[in-house]
């Protein structure tokens, strides 16, 4: 199940980014549980990864660069959810 609350501004993790699918194929290859997305296209997302503490970020709509200094500090912190 799906948390009730995400917290804002902050950095949680990292996915790999491994395809990009027009809606209907997203929605026909979801399963239980999962969200489906009204965009035009959504992410395929695999080998998700936690930060054992999230870290405060002001980021930008859509994506964008992680600032380097955080990057290095999140990614020895990271661990698998598996």
């Amino acid at each position: 199940p799906l948390p009730a609350a995400y917290p804002t501004a902050a950095l949680l993790g990292c996915i790999d980014i491994v395809d990009c699918v027009d809606r209907e194929t997203l929605r026909a290859s979801k399963g239980p549980g999962e969200e489906g997305t009204e965009s035009e296209y959504g992410f395929v997302c695999e080998h998700p990864k936690r930060l054992a503490m999230p870290a405060p970020i002001k980021g930008a709509h859509k994506i964008w660069a992680v600032d380097p200094t955080l990057l290095a500090r999140a990614q020895k912190q990271l661990y698998d959810l598996a």
